[in-house]
């Protein structure tokens, strides 16, 4: 899960002592080509931002913090990437960065090279395919505060996976994966405390129709 951590650093760095949750959603077409969406709560950032009279809202696209413009110029260099796209929808207390990716190499590149999550740790590849199985590699988060406050503090930040597919699922052998009837998608919901923990697994094998 040592992918995650570079998510975790995220969350640390805009909402300390505060909660937030992270959904990413990767979506496969049959040729696994596809879409990566990613959606941040910022209730607790704007309600704190209300609260400082002297601080003037700017807009999140150009937030020092999450900065989507070096963001989506990084990664539109990147070949077989397309269609960036960012939604601050911050009246709803949501924000959304978006794109669309050709194949599998576009978007383990662009896993590797986005500062939302990296892949570089585990060399660039994070999803693998053989025949009709498609694997999901994360390693293990390592930190090197594993104190009580710390991992309690982690229990605060969410996160969800989801993955979907064009194809039908057949078959997926992580426990903590929840299948959709239609049998087109899954989600891991859990926090970054159960991740360190390893109460959660993220990495799977997809067997797809």
């Amino acid at each position: 899960m040592r992918t995650f951590i570079h998510l975790l650093y995220l969350v640390i760095s805009l909402f300390i002592l505060t909660n937030c949750s992270i959904e990413q959603h990767i979506h496969f077409n049959k040729d696994f080509s596809g879409t990566v969406n990613y959606k941040i709560d910022v209730s607790t950032m704007n309600l704190l931002s209300n609260l400082d009279s002297t601080q003037e809202k700017t807009s999140w696209r150009n937030d020092s913090l999450f900065n989507f413009d070096t963001e989506m110029a990084r990664l539109g260099q990147i070949p077989g990437i397309s269609d960036l796209e960012f939604i601050d929808d911050s009246l709803n207390d949501i924000i959304s960065f978006s794109y669309n990716f050709d194949n599998l190499d576009a978007l383990n590149s662009s896993l590797a090279n986005s500062n939302l999550t990296s892949a570089k740790d585990i060399g660039g590849t994070v999803f693998k395919k053989k025949g009709k199985t498609l694997t999901y590699v994360v390693n293990d988060i390592e930190t090197t505060d594993t104190s009580g406050d710390v991992l309690s503090m982690m229990e605060y930040y969410k996160y969800k996976l989801i993955l979907s597919f064009e194809n039908e699922i057949k078959k997926v052998d992580n426990m903590d994966a929840h299948v959709s009837d239609d049998k087109h998608s899954l989600f891991i919901e859990t926090n970054f405390a159960d991740l360190y923990r390893k109460n959660v697994i993220l990495g799977m094998n997809i067997k797809l129709d």
